[in-house]
């Protein structure tokens, strides 16, 4: 493995966090009512937004971290993705959230055939970003 690909691997940067996972939990619980968790989990669900619950922090952490998921680790696993229309498709991805899914429906908001769209939600299932969960059938 090479040092700049160790060196910027999502594992290595966990690895050199200032942070344990227990402080950043405890720093969760601080806030114990219904109404928190919901805004916790209305906010992207991750701690360094939530402790400092400052809006412009907030935005500009995401923006971060966006860039670090998609230049760093998705550009690298699929280096011919098209970077544009793979970032609107993680916009998408909010509005789609507990919904049934029409992949026809995401390609056409996305200028993309139905295969690429399909492509897009099977790689943000694998890097954890979007949980595709099946449909519940009824078999015997």
């Amino acid at each position: 493995m090479t040092e700049t690909v160790e060196r910027d691997s999502f594992l290595q940067r966990l690895r050199n966090r200032k942070t344990g996972p227990r402080d950043l939990i405890e720093g969760l619980t601080a806030r114990d009512s219904l109404t928190h968790a919901h805004e916790f989990w209305f906010r992207g669900g991750y701690p360094e937004p939530w402790i400092r619950s400052d809006d412009d922090f907030r935005s500009h952490w995401m923006e971060q971290y966006i860039q670090s998921y998609l230049f760093r680790d998705v550009k690298r696993l699929f280096p011919g993705l098209d970077e544009l229309r793979f970032r609107r498709f993680l916009e998408l991805l909010g509005g789609l959230s507990g919904r049934v899914l029409n992949f026809a429906e995401a390609a056409r908001a996305l200028a993309v055939s139905q295969p690429t769209a399909r492509d897009y939600f099977e790689i943000a299932h694998g890097t954890f970003i979007w949980r595709m969960i099946p449909a519940n059938t009824r078999r015997g």
